[in-house]
């Protein structure tokens, strides 16, 4: 599988060879990775084992498959990627990065994130548990006119757009009024026992060894992003050459697990705005709190249009994992094993950019290591990935491509929008290429 784009994209990467080697650039060297067609055999039989337990399940999410393209016995390749698509996100989305990578002489992976394949219900998630007062919880704050009313004004919302809430409403003024609400319609003993619940979740968001913890209050898989990540990063191991992750947002955090947790198979990761958590605004210092609180409680649900619905109780489960990226311990075993470039946007309005550095320059970074943040002038927002949000995306993807095959990146390169001469075109991407990717067959 995947032979059907091998002619095309071979054809295209020796134009782009020779049209680079007329400009004397210095490229990397041609690849040199083969395979033998058990080890391809061995791949596919195990990838095609794992989309058809997707595709067979009632509750699929209609075009959320995996997706591959392989060069084929023989061949010479530069290792295989593996490309995580955003937290809300489907695979298809990165068929501009997987058929640039693909053209370019590495096989390509692009599996869902954790339990994404399939409806929202189905996503990792942290939620209170009844016992401990999450049921009534829900009921007293859903019946306030006020609360009540924005959790609904979410359900009618859509992905992304904003909340829409009263004039004047404050995120500090509507967490004392939660706490109100519940005071006020519960045994005193059930609400100690909910405020010591929720303590415990602000505190293993900040301190992520105290997330075993969590257990006793809430169901919670939120670690499931991880030992999938790793559980890709092993569907491809007999493949020619070294494994390379690319990751956007929820999408980074998976990448980084791939690394971390795949006994030394990824060289190198790309990490486009990882999400370690939720952007807040300075006025509302205690808005991340007011959002775990309201997720664990499974207040609401956010429709995404023609696709599924999300709940609530997916939200604490992504911030509890995005944090485990801020653990000492992930970042030494992620240094030990691979070079990571993170791309950020300066005005993301989504990620917290502050915590994305950390992880990066201060957490797992190594000597072979790069970031690059974009200006905020350039309001890109969360869009720090090729995509047609961004505008930068053929600089972007070339500069991909330089970094897994080389170890490098050229920055003054990132916002020449042309894209660099020297490099593999982006828009001379073979359409059969780009035709079998998104069949994801």
């Amino acid at each position: 599988m995947g032979q059907l784009a091998t002619l095309g994209a071979a054809l295209l990467f020796a134009s782009c060879v020779c049209a680079a080697a007329s400009t004397g650039a210095n490229l990397p060297p041609p690849p040199s990775h083969t395979g033998t067609a058990a080890a391809y055999d061995r791949a596919t039989r195990t990838i095609d084992a794992y989309i058809a337990s997707t595709t067979a399940d009632a509750q699929a999410r209609s075009g959320a498959q995996p997706f591959y393209a392989f060069h084929g016995p023989g061949e010479k390749v530069y290792g295989t990627a593996l490309v995580f698509h955003g937290g809300f996100g489907k695979p298809a989305d990165a068929v501009k990065t997987t058929t640039y990578l693909h053209a370019n002489r590495w096989n390509v992976y692009a599996p869902p994130l954790a339990g994404h394949a399939f409806e929202g219900t189905r996503w990792p998630s942290t939620r209170l548990r009844g016992e401990y007062g999450g049921d009534l919880a829900r009921q007293l704050l859903l019946a306030d006119p006020l609360l009540g009313s924005i959790a609904e004004g979410i359900n009618n919302g859509t992905l992304m757009a904003p909340v829409h809430v009263p004039d004047g409403f404050d995120y500090d003024e509507a967490m004392t009024r939660a706490l109100t609400v519940l005071r006020e319609g519960m045994e005193p003993a059930a609400y100690d026992t909910l405020l010591d619940a929720f303590e415990l979740l602000v505190t293993a968001n900040a301190y992520p060894s105290k997330q075993a913890s969590l257990h006793k209050y809430f169901e919670t898989d939120h670690m499931r992003y991880a030992t999938v990540a790793a559980a890709r990063v092993m569907d491809v191991v007999s493949l020619p050459g070294p494994v390379v992750v690319v990751g956007y947002s929820m999408g980074g955090v998976q990448a980084l697990y791939a690394s971390a947790w795949s006994d030394g198979l990824v060289s190198r990761a790309v990490l486009y705005a990882p999400f370690v958590d939720a952007a807040a605004p300075a006025e509302s210092p205690r808005l991340r709190h007011l959002l775990q609180a309201v997720g664990a409680l499974d207040l609401y649900d956010v429709p995404v249009p023609n696709d599924t619905t999300i709940p609530s109780v997916m939200l604490p489960a992504a911030s509890l994992v995005g944090h485990t990226l801020l653990d000492e311990d992930l970042h030494a075993a992620v240094r030990r094993q691979t070079d990571v470039f993170c791309v950020f946007a300066e005005d993301d309005n989504m990620a917290d950019v502050t915590l994305g550095l950390r992880v990066c320059r201060d957490g797992v970074a190594s000597a072979g290591s790069r970031s690059y943040v974009y200006p905020a002038q350039l309001e890109l927002g969360h869009f720090a990935a090729p995509s047609p949000m961004n505008p930068y995306s053929t600089p972007l993807l070339q500069e991909t491509w330089r970094f897994l095959t080389t170890g490098e990146i050229r920055a003054e390169q990132m916002l020449n929008q042309s894209g660099d001469a020297t490099m593999p075109s982006v828009d001379e991407m073979p359409a059969m290429a780009r035709s079998h990717l998104a069949r994801g067959a």
